[in-house]
Formats: structure tokens, C-alpha cells, sequence
């Protein structure tokens, strides 16, 4: 008779990644064998990606039920693609605190962003709360959490209107003996 040894089945599963965006390109390379130890010439896995997202990590040079590793005794059956997950970035938009004095226009209102990478950009808006009485008002930065290649913090600011300085000044008055003086003050 005839002994035929068959080659063994094995799995390549391609590596996985989790990176944080920052403006370049992230590379995942290579693979596992469910056998250790095999080499198999000619198969690689990569996934590459530079935004915030999740990218595929794929087989390149594998041919299910006929690739083998080096030797010939193990053929591929299954391969398990892995994933690029490339995080956003952390960003913060903090509402830089205003004053003004009773009675004067507001001054506009600005914010300090940060985090940000490059020439990136996020949108968000300020609102202060209502009020032209002497006191403090919130300043608020709004705006959508996750922007792009962002998760985005927003910090409140603190408007404040002090009081306006008054100056009284008494006329002065020349009265002759006897006259009664006159105490209307402008």
C-alpha cells in the first residue's frame, strides 16, 4: 500500500493595532500562525490609516488551501484579518474669561484652543449668559463632542461687569449774609 501524509492545517491570523491620531500615518505589519514557529514565505498582513478611524488589517500572497509554510507541512485554511483602530486626538476649547465696566459695550469673545495638531481645525461657538447688571455670567463653549480626528472638552469662562465709577461734585456757591444757599446738586 501507500502512506500519504497530508500537510497540517493552520490558521494566520494578522496582527492588530490601536494608535492615537496625530497627523501621520499608523502601520500595522505581520501575522501569528496558529503553529509556532512556521515561516511562510511570501505572506504578509499590513493596514495602514491616518485619520481617526478603524482600518482593515489584510493577508497579501496567501492562497486558502494551498499555501504552505517553507517545509510543506503545514497548508493555511483560514485566515483571521486584524484592525487598525486609530483613536482621536484629545482637544479643548477653554472660553477666555472677559470684563467690562456698567454701561460699555461688551467686548468680543474669544477662546484658547488646544490640543489641536497642525493645521487642523475644530468649530465651536461662545454664548454668554444674559444679564447687563453688575455681577459675573458664564461664557460658554459649545459645540459636537467628537469632531473628525478630535474628542473635544469645552472649559466655561466667567464674564464679569464691575461697577462704574460716579463722581459727585458740589457746585460751588457764593451767598451773602443771610441768603438761604442753595442745595440742588447735578
Amino acid at each position: 500500500g501507500t502512506l500519504t501524509v497530508a500537510a497540517a492545517f493552520v490558521t494566520l491570523t494578522a496582527n492588530s493595532g490601536t494608535e492615537t491620531y496625530d497627523g501621520t500615518e499608523k502601520t500595522v505589519t505581520g501575522f501569528t500562525s496558529s503553529v509556532n514557529g512556521l515561516a511562510f514565505p511570501g505572506v504578509n498582513a499590513s493596514g495602514s490609516g491616518t485619520d481617526a478611524g478603524t482600518y482593515d488589517v489584510t493577508f497579501m500572497g496567501v492562497t486558502l488551501n494551498a499555501t504552505t509554510d517553507e517545509s510543506g507541512d503545514y497548508v493555511v485554511t483560514n485566515i483571521v484579518d486584524g484592525t487598525l483602530t486609530i483613536n482621536p486626538a484629545e482637544a479643548t476649547v477653554t472660553a477666555d474669561n472677559k470684563t467690562k465696566t456698567y454701561r460699555e459695550s461688551d467686548p468680543e469673545l474669544t477662546a484658547t484652543v488646544t490640543g489641536l495638531i497642525g493645521s487642523d481645525a475644530i468649530t465651536y461657538s461662545l454664548n454668554r449668559a444674559t444679564g447687563d447688571n453688575v455681577g459675573t455670567y458664564a461664557i460658554t463653549p459649545m459645540g459636537e463632542a467628537a469632531q473628525g480626528n478630535y474628542t473635544v472638552n469645552y472649559v466655561p469662562g466667567t464674564f464679569t461687569i464691575s461697577q462704574k465709577g460716579l463722581t459727585i461734585t458740589a457746585p460751588n456757591q457764593t451767598i451773602t449774609y443771610g441768603e438761604t444757599p442753595n442745595n440742588d446738586v447735578t
